[in-house]
């Protein structure tokens, strides 16, 4: 089935024995964003943390508030290499999947 340009799929039965995190989210936030790569979650308006151990959701957590924080260090910084960080060091990490990338922590914030 498709839905507004999203992929859905009901009933498929097949088991993930995924352990870990997941960042979802949605409604674009308006961030100075590079078109490439991949959207960090502080990219969206509202973001949710799913925790799984061996396939089983075990939590739910909203984490909006806590990315928007994010969103406001950020704002009006452009995206680019950081601290040293070489132009293709940069380019892996916006096409990487990874909460560094996804919800940098600072100094002082955890």
């Amino acid at each position: 089935m498709r839905s507004r340009g999203v992929k859905v799929y009901r009933g498929l039965g097949v088991p993930v024995p995924f352990s870990g995190r997941l960042l979802i989210g949605a409604g674009y936030a308006d961030i100075d964003y590079l078109h490439m790569g991949f959207r960090p979650a502080y990219g969206f308006q509202r973001v949710w943390e799913l925790v799984f151990d061996v396939g089983r959701l075990t939590d739910v957590s909203e984490r909006s508030a806590e990315l928007a924080a994010v969103r406001e260090r950020f704002a009006g910084v452009r995206p680019g290499p950081v601290g040293g960080e070489t132009t293709s060091d940069w380019i892996d990490r916006t096409f990487s999947l990874s909460f560094s990338y996804s919800w940098p922590q600072f100094p002082g914030t955890g």
